[in-house]
């Protein structure tokens, strides 16, 4: 730092004078050479540096506060965006919320309305307009029996001995079953395929030698005839137990294959005391129904699902009873049908498989069998 120097002069300093009473001395004057004091002084640049320095310091605080007011701001005003987007959310919620219970309550109330016009649908059948009693072409069977070539057959499910089993369909009306062509035969196989739960499950037929060992006679008095005879294997062989227990042999025949028979061949001979169940024979009947005016009738009873297309005719009696019938049906079903769609008629085999039945319990008659 660069020095300044300060000059004085010679510089004389006169004694002052004393008073009256003082002893008067000669004046002496005091003279001072020339003084030089040094003086340190800052410099120009340290000077003008100073002030510098200072605004510096107070502006670097001054930012670093304003740094963290800024962040302060910017999350200040994240928490609010995100709070108006809660809010937001919360209220759209609320919004699609009202808007489901107006639907729930539109459906429910449009449920309420097409139930009310399900139930102003009268469930009472309504009877037949201008029907008439005419004579039933189809020959029918009673319920329980099933219907096949002119006869009706019941399939037993208790077992018992052949001579009580005989009895049993007798109280039926009927007797045991007498096979007289091949076709009752193929008819019976199969069925009992069926019915039998395994195969030793067989059925008694009215075929017997207890009279005369090896003369075969139907319940009917009949003799076997030779060319309709359907036994298994060696049959009939008059087994007469291991040790002999029976000594009168196997005089009863019964029949059936579980897993089905060569040839139909299925007959066998048994002990007449064993238990098994039995197949009763009897004829058909006729009987009588009400024909009706049937255009009128599903014109007024036909009703189609407009949902499923699915659609249930009904009468008072049998859906289809006969040719005028079926193709009325079978042309309606023309107009309103899709590809794949079918309809329901009230005919069903669910009691016994393959034994179809209409709701009033009468078989199917095989001549309108379509």
């Amino acid at each position: 730092m660069p020095e300044a120097e300060v000059v004085y002069s010679d510089v004389k300093f006169a004694r002052g004078k004393k008073g009256a009473n003082e002893a008067v001395t000669p004046s002496t004057d005091s003279t001072y050479s020339e003084i030089k004091i040094s003086k340190t002084q800052p410099s120009t640049a340290e000077l003008s540096d100073s002030p510098q320095q200072a605004v510096v310091s107070k502006g670097s605080k001054v930012t670093s506060e304003r740094v963290v007011l800024v962040v302060l701001s910017v999350l200040l005003a994240a928490a609010l965006i995100a709070l108006c987007f809660t809010t937001f959310d919360k209220s759209r919620t609320n919004q699609e919320l009202e808007n489901l219970k107006l639907k729930k309550t539109k459906c429910e109330s449009n449920l309420t309305e097409t139930l009310s016009k399900i139930k102003s649908c009268s469930t009472v059948q309504p009877t037949c307009p201008g029907s008439t009693v005419v004579d039933d072409p189809c020959y029918k069977c009673e319920e329980g029996w099933e219907q096949d070539g002119g006869k009706c057959y019941y399939f037993s499910i208790s077992k018992s001995s052949w001579k009580q089993s005989r009895d049993e369909c007798r109280a039926k009306e009927g007797d045991l079953v007498k096979i007289d062509s091949r076709e009752e035969q193929t008819f019976l196989e199969r069925r009992l395929r069926d019915v039998m739960t395994r195969d030793e499950d067989k059925f008694w037929i009215g075929l017997t030698d207890s009279a005369v060992e090896g003369r075969w006679v139907w319940v009917d008095g009949s003799l076997l005839d030779q060319s309709l005879k359907f036994w298994s294997g060696n049959e009939p062989d008059n087994w007469k137990g291991r040790n002999g227990e029976h000594p009168d042999g196997e005089d009863c025949a019964r029949m059936g294959a579980k897993g089905g028979a060569d040839d139909l061949k299925c007959w066998f001979d048994a002990f007449c005391s064993k238990p098994q169940r039995s197949i009763c024979e009897k004829s058909e009947v006729k009987g009588q129904f009400k024909k009706c005016d049937f255009t009128a009738l599903y014109s007024r009873w036909f009703y189609v699902s407009e949902e499923q297309h699915f659609a249930m005719a009904v009468s008072s009696g049998r859906v289809i009873v006969d040719d005028e019938q079926q193709t009325f049906l079978e042309r309606r079903m023309r107009n309103i049908m899709n590809e794949d769609d079918k309809f329901w008629i009230r005919l069903t085999d669910s009691a016994v498989e393959g034994r179809y039945l209409w709701v009033d319990g009468s078989p199917l008659c095989k001549r309108l069998d379509f």
